[in-house]
């Protein structure tokens, strides 16, 4: 027997421009502006004034406060930049499977899959120290009285490299697998099953338009790049101090498996079995950047090299007991021996019972044990350009309260903010451990009738030594509200003495303590048959959260991110060869248990229209989001709205072609 299969499809690229929000204009220092050098002589710091006789007012410069002491000269990054790379997607699968003879088959799979993307940043934002013997330097102080006298030291420029172009990343990745095995009875007791698999998955990056930090420090030393008119620099000027950035990454694992299971013994007629198993898997890891990003020398990139490997050997058991004729038993094992994060050994006991035909009852106690990757272990440091909300940084350029989301001025953000790029630096956490956990959960199976289905499912799970990327904007509002949970110790917000702007936040992957969340997930399903009419089949999912908390602290159910329940309701008709579904989906509010920023609750409806042909051809007409909705502009995560939770492509029209052999 073998089954094939085949699919592509490709997206194109989605401006942030184009989407809820992108005509909101990019905020950042980073435009055409100088600072007084800090004590160091290593960086800006005060309050920055826009670079005099540069011309803030075009090219997608802008000034955020004309006429006040604290203009600004910033870079609409919105306007250039993308939010949503364009992706290629191509996937071939085989499965097949050989009966040797009544007691024996070997079978086998292999896939591959080539994803494809091209993306578009902003242009590069830079930080220079301008020497006094510059001629910006010159001309600046020259433009300004007395400042020479105040900074004979230089001072320190924030420029876009606008003219240098956008920075277009171009990557290719494939995922390749194959599995070989075999089953089969020895003894005419004992059945086996064992095999190997192997997985591979390289990506390869190619970044344009990046800028050589050196090289652009000494073209403004000399004056052959020119800070006050950069779209009239030669274009031998403007190449020489780019750089084309790459990256490969590589992972590699491969396994060998195998396991046996026979019944044990009787209870009355009933047969207790068991089961015993490993695994023995290595993994590989190598995430190289080019030897001048892994240098710092590059401005506007992001990330930085790392590289490992490890050994992982696992042993497991099962035996299943049906101690009564409407009971059934469990009791499982699982050791995992780590190379590099150590070994743990995971039980766990379930039970099911069916009181009467139509109810059933199900029960399970476990425990979990999950290594840190390797990525976030052996990763070097790494500039990143986060977007962040911040009601100080937003301050410091000029803006007023209301512009910056407090429209009280009362220190409480009570309105959208605008985002703000802020400098971070990403680092490796080779100290981390392993995360364990504690999961329970009890359900409720009723087939009421034959058209009426009731599930009910309560859980609760206890996570210790959470592994977690923290990002920025959550170690800045931890920062501002230590109630929201602890900075982890290596990570920090720095801010400028004199203004409070952010100028770095230090972030990465943490055992971000203990948490704890429960819970039950309800299922409804009902299905008609309405004779010379068809059949309609209805589901209605509903999930709610009860508990959500961080190392013993306040429920944070409801927060930003948390919704304290959410709900789909499918319904579908079906008649001859047509098919109608119309899908609805909601997501709870999310109040700001500090008087902020609420989002609302979120409902869209899906539909789709399906022809089946005699050829085993389908042809699907459907609407996303019929009602063209957008989320709120609420940031989150460094993005202007929760992207976890909501997308802003509003109403989107898809065809579908199937065909089965």
């Amino acid at each position: 027997r073998i089954l094939a299969g085949f699919s592509s499809n490709e997206r194109g690229m989605i401006y942030t421009r184009d989407q809820q929000g992108g005509d909101v204009k990019g905020v950042s220092t980073f435009g055409n502006n100088f600072y007084n050098l800090n004590a160091a002589g290593t960086n800006g710091s005060g309050a920055p004034r826009p670079v005099p006789g540069f011309d803030c007012t075009k090219n997608n410069f802008w000034f955020t406060a004309p006429g006040t002491t604290s203009n600004i000269c910033s870079f609409d990054f919105n306007a250039i930049a993308a939010n949503e790379a364009a992706i290629g997607n191509k996937s071939l699968f085989m499965n097949g499977d050989f009966n040797i003879n009544d007691d024996w088959s070997v079978y086998t799979s292999a896939s591959i899959t080539t994803v494809d993307s091209f993306g578009r940043y902003a242009p590069t934002p830079v930080g220079v120290k301008l020497a006094p013997t510059s001629p910006a330097y010159l001309a600046i102080t020259a433009a300004t009285p007395g400042l020479a006298a105040a900074q004979p030291r230089g001072l320190w420029l924030r420029h876009w490299m606008a003219a240098a172009g956008a920075r277009d990343s171009s990557t290719d990745a494939t995922v390749t697998a194959a599995l070989v095995g075999a089953r089969g009875r020895l003894f005419n007791t004992l059945d086996v099953e064992f095999g190997g698999r192997a997985e591979k998955y390289k990506y390869k990056e190619l970044g344009k338009n990046y800028i050589v930090r050196p090289l652009l420090e000494a073209a403004i030393t000399s004056g052959q790049y020119n800070i006050f008119d950069p779209f009239n620099n030669p274009a031998d000027v403007l190449n020489g101090i780019k750089n084309t950035i790459t990256r490969d990454d590589l992972w590699d694992s491969k396994e060998f498996y195998g396991t046996a299971s026979m019944e044990l013994f009787k209870i009355g007629k009933r047969a207790v079995t068991g089961l015993v198993g490993f695994e023995d898997r290595k993994e590989f890891y190598a995430d190289i950047y080019d030897p001048l990003s892994e240098a710092g020398l590059i401005e506007g990139s992001a990330g930085n090299s790392a590289s490992g490997s490890r050994k992982v050997k696992s042993a497991f058991f099962e035996i299943a007991a049906p101690v009564l004729p409407n009971l059934e038993l469990s009791l499982a094992g699982r050791h995992d021996d780590y190379s590099d994060s150590g070994s743990r050994f995971s039980p766990k006991v379930s039970g099911k019972w069916q009181p009467l035909k139509r109810l059933t009852v199900r029960a399970s106690y476990g425990e979990g044990f999950r290594a840190p990757t390797l990525d976030v272990l052996t990763q070097k440091p790494a500039f990143s350009a986060d977007s962040i909300t911040d009601l100080r940084t937003c301050r410091s350029f000029g803006r007023t309260p209301a512009q910056c989301g407090d429209a009280n001025n009362d220190g409480i953000v009570d309105s959208a903010q605008p985002q703000i790029q802020v400098d971070a630096t990403v680092i490796a956490n080779p100290g981390l451990l392993p995360e364990t956990s504690k999961q329970f959960s009890l359900g409720l199976v009723f087939d009421a009738t034959d058209w009426l289905s009731l599930k009910l499912d309560v859980y609760n799970i206890k996570i210790d030594g959470r592994i977690t990327n923290m990002g920025s904007q959550t170690i800045i509002n931890r920062t501002l509200n230590p109630a929201l949970g602890p900075v982890p110790a290596a990570f920090s917000v720095t801010r400028d003495p004199a203004t409070g702007a952010i100028t770095n936040v230090t972030r990465g992957a943490v055992n971000e303590g203990t948490l704890e969340t429960s819970g039950f997930d309800a299922n409804i399903k009902t299905d008609f048959k309405l004779g010379g009419f068809g059949r309609l089949a209805n589901e209605f999912q509903y999930s709610q959260v009860q508990k959500y908390t961080l190392n013993g602290g306040r429920n944070l159910v409801g927060d930003q991110g948390t919704p304290k329940f959410r709900w789909v309701l499918n319904n579908n008709w079906s008649w001859q060869r047509l098919s109608a579904n119309l899908a609805f989906n909601h997501i709870a509010s999310q109040p700001d248990p500090f008087g902020g920023l609420a989002t609302k609750s979120y409902t869209t409806a899906n539909a789709a229209l399906t022809y089946s042909h005699p050829t085993k051809t389908k042809l699907t007409v459907g609407v996303l989001n019929l009602e063209n909705k957008y989320p709120e502009l609420i940031g989150y995560d460094g993005r202007p709205w929760n992207f976890y939770l909501y997308d802003g492509l509003g109403r989107t029209v898809y065809f579908r072609l199937t065909q089965a052999f």
